[in-house]
């Protein structure tokens, strides 16, 4: 059964929302600024709120969505992620800000994503490595006390990636980065700046985050079928 994300969704945006999810979109924005976007510029789609989402002006497209299933003064279409209100292949660039992270069924996200992109679309994927602080920092916590980044184990970047090229998608770009504890202290946040420029340098522990881009292909056909992935 698909479960609803609206608490997942609610406490993301909140959080965004705070000093600490102020800082961690414009770390987000440096590193979207580096991919390879900027020859796409019609139609763009956002699933869920990320506070201000400061990198939609970096973006620049002509036509942009944000979708949540919560209301929000940043989405202006609220439905569930498995339930895109969009035609097919309809969309150049779908944006995945932690939606595998969110505990919904991970094969009918991917086949959602898949059927509003257009052929040659990307698909980019913002989350937490397993092994990075922010997801570890859930086994320190009860159950019942858990923040949005913790609610869930989520999924890798390579389950991820082996899933999408089950669907003939290929890697296009890949980043690790965010070296900064899941704190809300501002001078906490300001030490460990320094610490995520050091470690962008020489990684003293394994970072939080990856950006992950794989990009649609024509559809080929092995056989009558479409190539399955094992990741389900």
């Amino acid at each position: 059964m698909i479960i609803d994300a609206t608490s997942f969704y609610r406490q993301m945006d909140d959080w965004f929302n705070t000093q600490a999810g102020d800082r961690l979109q414009a770390e987000v924005v440096e590193h979207i600024k580096r991919l390879d976007l900027f020859h796409l510029s019609q139609r763009f789609l956002q699933i869920g709120t990320c506070g201000h989402n400061l990198w939609l002006d970096v973006f620049g497209f002509q036509e942009a969505h944000v979708v949540s299933p919560i209301l929000t003064p940043y989405a202006d279409v609220v439905a569930q992620p498995y339930l895109l209100p969009f035609s097919n292949r309809s969309m150049e660039v779908v944006f995945a800000p932690f939606l595998f992270e969110s505990g919904l069924q991970t094969e009918p996200l991917i086949h959602e994503l898949d059927r509003v992109l257009q052929s040659m679309g990307l698909v980019v994927i913002l989350g937490f490595t397993p092994i990075g602080l922010w997801k570890l920092s859930r086994l320190f916590k009860s159950k019942k006390h858990y923040n949005w980044y913790q609610m869930y184990p989520g999924h890798s970047y390579w389950s991820l990636r082996s899933a999408f090229r089950g669907l003939d998608y290929t890697q296009t770009d890949t980043k690790f980065f965010y070296y900064i504890p899941p704190f809300q202290k501002k001078i906490l946040i300001s030490y460990f700046d320094w610490v995520d420029r050091f470690s962008k340098l020489i990684a003293p522990y394994p970072p939080s985050l990856f950006l992950l881009v794989m990009q649609k292909q024509e559809p080929q056909f092995i056989t009558g079928h479409l190539a399955k992935s094992s990741f389900w």
